[in-house]
């Protein structure tokens, strides 16, 4: 491990309890909980764009992508008030269908089975950056944007946070600035990296027939597919993971690429009839070799960035945000405002993420690996696996759980 400077800094004078660098979904739902659950802690949100609803430039989590939430994200969110303002323009899950293109198994998973009212929603993230944002400017956080944030340094009893005009100190730093490594290499803390070769290419299809709230993961050799339902009926958020070798797909005029998709997903949803703007995004598995120090945490895709193949990133740093605040009020509850951001309490948080972190991460990994080839050492394993769970319920309640963030 290699150990930051540390400078010297009296424990009195410390301007913020905890800042936040980065203001993204993860970084504003962290802020937003520790604001709601300790209200006398100063909570300080950092980021280099506006920090207010409608104004621009716009964060650019919060672009024309979706996200899919879980059951279990949902619920957190709830605490914030969020959910009940998203109803209106998310897509409600109710069921999600598994398949693989070419073989007959299959298998889904469906909210009354399960007994839950939905399985999750589908929301678009501009919508889902306007409601955070308006829940912010309404809370204690103190918002220090837009600023640039070009340096963070360890000091005794916590970390410095600088920008061109002014240095800021806190007694712990959580950084939530995304998959970028700008501050983690100033620290010392390096990152391992699986390419996949692939990219995400992430546009909305409007379909001929209604979606009815299921969503569509469909294998296929080229790479997984996924549609998820908006809340318009007849319009899916498309996710489509394209193979090196397949990369031209992406540059295919509207009605090629709608061709093209139509064809490795089927007419489950009949045809393909309209295709709004294109991102492409390539992929691969990034995890920090370090997510605490004393006096620091990485959160969200800082501390690990997933493939999009289940839809499971947010949905494990919601998980990660409310083991790392419940830790903190524990801790501050005991020992008081001074053993914020002790390291003994941080490694215990970690201690306690580990097991669904690496359950999450690998089940996102595994399904890459799996569903990307058509040859028979994987398709045969794979079909074997669904018809297991398909013929045992427990099995499948376990998957789904974990899936939805509640096991």
């Amino acid at each position: 491990m290699t150990v930051a400077r540390v400078q010297a800094q009296d424990s009195a004078t410390f301007d913020h309890d905890v800042a936040i660098v980065g203001a993204g979904m993860v970084g504003i739902t962290a802020a937003l909980l520790l604001a709601k659950r300790l209200p006398t802690l100063a909570v300080a949100l950092f980021d280099q764009y506006p920090l207010a609803p409608r104004q621009e430039p716009f964060q650019p989590s919060f672009d024309q992508r979706a996200t899919a939430i879980a059951a279990g994200s949902l619920e957190v969110l709830a605490e914030l008030h969020v959910p009940q303002q998203l109803q209106a323009v998310s897509g409600k899950i109710n069921r999600v269908h598994v398949s693989d293109k070419g073989h007959w198994s299959g298998t889904s998973f469906s909210a009354d089975k399960l007994m839950l009212e939905q399985l999750g929603l589908v929301v678009p993230n501009a919508a889902l950056g306007e409601c955070l944002m308006a829940q912010l400017a309404a809370s204690a956080v103190s918002r220090i944007a837009p600023i640039g944030v070009e340096r963070v340094v360890a000091i005794k009893g916590g970390y410095s946070i600088e920008t061109a005009d002014k240095t800021y100190t806190a007694r712990l730093l959580i950084l939530a600035d995304g998959a970028s490594d700008t501050f983690k290499k100033q620290l010392g803390i390096g990152s391992s990296r699986t390419e996949y070769r692939q990219s995400a290419v992430i546009a909305n299809v409007r379909c001929e027939k209604n979606h009815n709230g299921v969503a569509y993961e469909r294998f296929t050799a080229d790479g997984p597919m996924a549609m998820l339902p908006l809340a318009d009926p007849k319009v899916m958020a498309l996710v489509w993971t394209l193979s090196d070798q397949d990369r031209y797909l992406a540059d295919l005029s509207d009605t090629e690429f709608l061709f093209q998709a139509q064809r490795r997903f089927g007419d489950r949803l009949g045809n393909f009839v309209a295709l709004s703007k294109r991102d492409i995004y390539p992929l691969a598995l990034v995890e920090a070799r370090e997510q605490v120090r004393a006096h620091l945490v990485l959160l969200g895709n800082a501390a690990h960035f997933l493939h999009p193949v289940a839809g499971q990133g947010f949905n494990l740093s919601v998980r990660d945000t409310v083991a790392l605040v419940d830790a903190i009020e524990q801790s501050v509850k005991s020992s008081g405002i001074e053993a914020l951001g002790h390291l003994s309490c941080l490694l215990d948080y970690q201690a306690k993420r580990g097991t669904d972190q690496w359950l999450t991460t690998q089940y996102s990994h595994q399904l890459v690996n799996w569903f990307s080839s058509d040859h028979w050492l994987h398709y045969i394993p794979r079909q074997s696996a669904m018809m297991l769970l398909n013929s045992l319920p427990w099995l499948k309640q376990w998957v789904a759980n974990q899936s939805m963030g509640r096991a």
